[in-house]
C-alpha cells in the first residue's frame, strides 16, 4: 500500500458573519457559526483520501496539536476523514491555530488569524522527524507547501529540509506547492531562499504565476518558465486561470473555462486543485488530464462555504464521470 502523507498546520475554521442589521459584509459574529478544520496541506490530503482508492493508498497527516478539547475535536475530524493520525503529536502547552473567514459579495475571502503560538509550529519537536522518516518508504509521497515552512523557525526550516533529504534518500517522492503568504514570512528574501533550496529536492512543483512574480520578481510567465526549465525539478505546473494557458514541464496546457455557477467562497480552491492533480498523476493520467481534474474540483469547491466539500459522492465528474469516495 502506498502512503501519501502531508505535513503542515490544521486549524480551527470559523465562518458565518452578520451584523445586528443582518449585513453579511459587516464581519460581526452570527449566532449560527460554522465550525470546521482546515489548512492548506490538510485540505489537500482530505481530498486525496477521497480521490484515491482506499485499497491501494493510505493517507497520513503530520502535524502537532494540543491536549485541549478543540485539539481532541480536530483529531476526531481527521479520523472521520479517514486519515492516519499517529504522526500528529500532542504538545501540552500549545493550542491549535484558528482563523475566521470573511467573504465579500463575489466570494473572495479575507482571513483573520490566531496562529502565532499554534502547536503546529512545533511539528518537528521531540525528534518527530525521525518518526516521519521511519514511517515513509520507497514509493511513498510527502506533500508540503510554502506555509509548511513559513510557520517554522529558521532552525526548524533547516530540519525540515534535512528530513526531505533523508526521505529522498529512501526513495520517497516529494510534491510541493509554493503557496506564498507574505504575512507569514519575515521577508520575501527568506521565502525565496527556501524556494530555491527546494527546486532540486522536489519531484513535483506547483505554483501560480502570481506567486512566482511575488517571490522572484518575474516580469512575465516566460521568465518563470525559463527559470523552472533550467531547474532540476522533474515535473512542474504553473497555474494561471481557467481558460488560459497553464505552463508545465511538458508544455502548454489549455483548459476551457468551467462555469462556477455560484461562487460563494474561494477558500481551498488551490488545495483542491493540488489534490485532484496529484491523484490523477498517481493513477497514470498525463499532465493535461491532471490539470483538467484539478480545475474541475476547484470549480466545485468555490461553490461551497469553507475549504472542504461535505462529500464528493454526488458531484459532477472531474473528467465527465462521477467523483466517488473510495
Amino acid at each position: 500500500m502506498t502512503k501519501v502523507a502531508a505535513i503542515g498546520e490544521c486549524m480551527i475554521e470559523l465562518s458565518g458573519c452578520v451584523d445586528a442589521a443582518g449585513d453579511p459584509a459587516a464581519g460581526l459574529p452570527a449566532t449560527d457559526i460554522h465550525f470546521g478544520c482546515a489548512g492548506d496541506t490538510y485540505n489537500t490530503l482530505v481530498y486525496l483520501r477521497r480521490l484515491l482508492p482506499a485499497r491501494a493508498y493510505q493517507a497520513a497527516y503530520i502535524s502537532a496539536v494540543g491536549t485541549d478539547p478543540l485539539s481532541e475535536r480536530m483529531i476526531a475530524e481527521m479520523e472521520k476523514a479517514k486519515l492516519v493520525t499517529k504522526l500528529v503529536q500532542r504538545i501540552s502547552d500549545r493550542l491549535p491555530g484558528m482563523y475566521w473567514i470573511v467573504n465579500d459579495n463575489a466570494g473572495e475571502r479575507e482571513f483573520l488569524y490566531w496562529r502565532s503560538t499554534s502547536a503546529a509550529r512545533k511539528v518537528l519537536a521531540n525528534r518527530h522527524g525521525a518518526r516521519v522518516l521511519k514511517y515513509l518508504n520507497r514509493g511513498d509521497w510527502l506533500f508540503l507547501s510554502g506555509i509548511s515552512f513559513a510557520i517554522l523557525t529558521p532552525r526548524d526550516r533547516r530540519r525540515l529540509v534535512e528530513l526531505i533529504d533523508g526521505l529522498r534518500a529512501k526513495g520517497v517522492r516529494i510534491a510541493y506547492d509554493a503557496n506564498y503568504r507574505p504575512r507569514l514570512w519575515k521577508s520575501v528574501g527568506d521565502a525565496r531562499e527556501v524556494q530555491l533550496s527546494l527546486l532540486g529536492r522536489v519531484d513535483t512543483y506547483m505554483s501560480t504565476a502570481q506567486e512566482e512574480t511575488a517571490i522572484f520578481g518575474d516580469a512575465d510567465l516566460a521568465e518563470t518558465v525559463t527559470r523552472l526549465s533550467k531547474s532540476h525539478v522533474p515535473e512542474w505546473i504553473i497555474r494561471i486561470s481557467p481558460g488560459v494557458v497553464h505552463a508545465s514541464s511538458t508544455g502548454e496546457v489549455i483548459i476551457p473555462p468551467i462555469d462556477a455557477q455560484l461562487v460563494l467562497d474561494t477558500t481551498g480552491a488551490g488545495d483542491a486543485f493540488d489534490a485532484a492533480y496529484l491523484a490523477a498523476r498517481l493513477q497514470g493520467a498525463d499532465q493535461g488530464a491532471a490539470v483538467a481534474a484539478g480545475e474541475a474540483l476547484a470549480a466545485l469547491v468555490v461553490q461551497h462555504q469553507g475549504a472542504i466539500l461535505p462529500d464528493l459522492k454526488s458531484s459532477t465528474a472531474l473528467t465527465g464521470r462521477s467523483i466517488n469516495e473510495h
